[in-house]
C-alpha cells in the first residue's frame, strides 16, 4: 500500500527507553503500558513530538512485518498512547456490496444514493444494492434512475430481513450497511475499510452526524444522540461486553456475517446490538473509527423523537433474553439517591422542606471532600 499516515506521542505521554523495555505512561488518565527493545528505534524519533510518517517508522523497525507495525500503532492510538494524522491508501481495494434497505422514502433514498456515487473509492470494486420493502409510493421509480441492483419485495419484511437477503446475493467480499435516510461522506468506506488490515476485526463503524443542523433538537442530537460512539478509536474487549456500533453505518466481513447468519429477523430495533455481540462472541472484534461519516436524519420532531427512544428501551429485554451473558446493572449514585429520596419526601411533608435539599447534599460532598483530603 501506499500511505500518507503519520504518528506521533501526545504531550500527556512520556516514553522512557529503558534498558530492557520501553515504558509509555499516559497522565490522564492514568496509564501505562511496556513495550519490547525491538520497538526502540521507532520510539526514539517519535520522542521528538513531531509527526513521523510510517514508511519512515517501518524503516527504523526492519525485523517486524510492516503490516504488523501499522496495526501495532493503530492499537496505541486506540489506547491513548499515540496521536494520528491522515489514512492509509490501499494500493489493492477489496470489493464492497453497499446494501440500503428502503420503504417510501422517495426522496431520502434518492440523497442517499447520490451521495454514494461520490464516493472515493474505486467504482470497479462497489455495487450498490437496494431493496425496496414493499413501498406503495413512487421510491421503486426514483431508484431505478439509479445503476444500482434493485430488490423489491410484495410484502413488508422489515430492514434486518432484506438487508439479510441482498447479503445472500452480494457480490463483495465486505458488506456496508447504511439506511435509506442516511447520506455517505465521500470517504466514508476508504476510511474504515483499512481497519481490516488487522485480521482480528470482523466489524467496524464510523461516526454518524446529524443531517439537520438547525432546530434545538437537531442540536441536541448532535451531541448526544444514542447513536453516537464516541470521538476516537475504540475496540470492543473483554472488559466492556456491550460495546457496538450502529446498522446505519456498518461494514462486515461478508463470510463472518453469513455465517452467524446475519442480522435477527425477529429484532426490529437493536439488531445491530445483536449482530455485534454475536461478532464478539465468535472471536472476532469490534471496532469504531470516527473518520468514516455518514449523516443521519435524525427524528427531530418533539413526537417522533420520544417515539424512536421508547422503540429503543423496547429492545433491551429481548438482547438480554437472548444475552443472558451481558445482563446490565444499574448503579444510583449515593449523592444523588439521597438528593432524590429528599425531592419526594418533601412534597409529601411539606414542600418548603425542598429547600434544605441542596443543603444537605453539599454537606454530604463536604464530609466527603474532608475524609479524602
Amino acid at each position: 500500500m501506499t500511505e500518507s499516515i503519520a504518528f506521533r506521542l501526545p504531550q500527556n505521554v512520556v516514553c522512557s527507553l529503558r534498558p530492557m523495555s520501553i515504558i509509555l505512561v499516559r497522565d490522564f488518565p492514568l496509564k501505562s503500558i511496556r513495550l519490547h527493545t525491538l520497538w526502540e528505534p521507532a520510539f526514539k524519533i517519535l520522542s521528538s513530538g513531531q509527526f513521523i510518517p510510517l514508511s519512515k517508522l517501518q524503516i527504523h523497525c526492519p525485523l517486524i512485518n510492516p503490516e504488523k507495525i501499522e496495526i501495532f500503532f493503530y492499537d496505541l492510538v486506540r489506547k491513548g498512547f499515540l496521536e494520528q494524522k491522515g489514512n492509509s491508501t490501499l494500493t489493492d481495494y477489496p470489493f464492497i456490496s453497499i446494501i440500503i434497505p428502503v420503504r417510501n422514502r422517495p426522496d431520502e433514498i434518492k440523497a442517499c444514493l447520490e451521495s454514494l456515487l461520490l464516493l472515493d473509492y474505486p467504482a470497479d470494486k462497489l455495487e450498490i444494492m437496494v431493496v425496496d420493502d414493499a413501498s406503495d409510493d413512487h421510491t421503486p421509480g426514483i431508484v431505478k434512475q439509479f445503476d444500482v441492483h434493485l430488490i423489491s419485495l410484495k410484502t413488508n419484511q422489515k430492514a434486518p430481513y432484506c438487508r439479510n437477503l441482498a447479503a445472500g446475493k452480494a457480490k463483495g467480499d465486505f458488506l456496508a450497511f447504511i439506511d435509506s435516510d442516511c447520506t455517505a461522506d465521500t470517504k466514508w468506506l476508504s476510511h474504515l475499510i483499512e481497519a481490516f488490515l488487522d485480521p482480528r476485526v470482523g466489524a467496524v463503524g464510523g461516526r454518524i452526524d446529524g443531517f439537520f443542523k438547525t432546530g434545538r433538537l437537531d442540536r441536541y442530537e448532535e451531541v448526544n444522540s444514542s447513536l453516537i460512539i464516541g470521538t476516537h478509536i475504540k475496540r470492543s474487549s473483554d472488559t466492556n461486553k456491550f460495546f457496538y456500533v450502529p446498522s446505519c453505518n456498518l461494514l462486515v466481513k461478508k463470510d463472518l456475517f453469513l455465517a452467524l447468519g446475519g442480522f435477527n429477523p425477529e429484532l426490529l430495533v437493536g439488531e445491530d446490538v445483536d449482530l455485534c455481540w454475536r461478532i464478539q462472541n465468535a472471536g472476532s472484534a469490534v471496532e469504531f473509527r470516527p473518520n468514516g461519516t455518514v449523516f443521519h436524519r435524525h427524528r427531530n420532531k418533539l413526537t417522533s423523537f420520544c417515539k424512536r427512544r421508547f422503540d429503543y428501551g423496547t429492545s433491551e429485554p429481548l438482547l438480554q433474553k437472548l444475552h443472558p451473558d451481558r445482563k446490565k446493572q444499574f448503579y444510583f449514585p449515593a449523592g444523588g439517591l439521597l438528593f432524590w429520596c429528599l425531592i419526594f419526601l418533601s412534597f409529601s411533608i411539606s414542600p418548603d422542606l425542598i429547600f434544605f435539599c441542596p443543603a444537605v447534599i453539599l454537606a454530604d460532598s463536604l464530609v466527603k471532600y474532608i475524609k479524602t483530603a
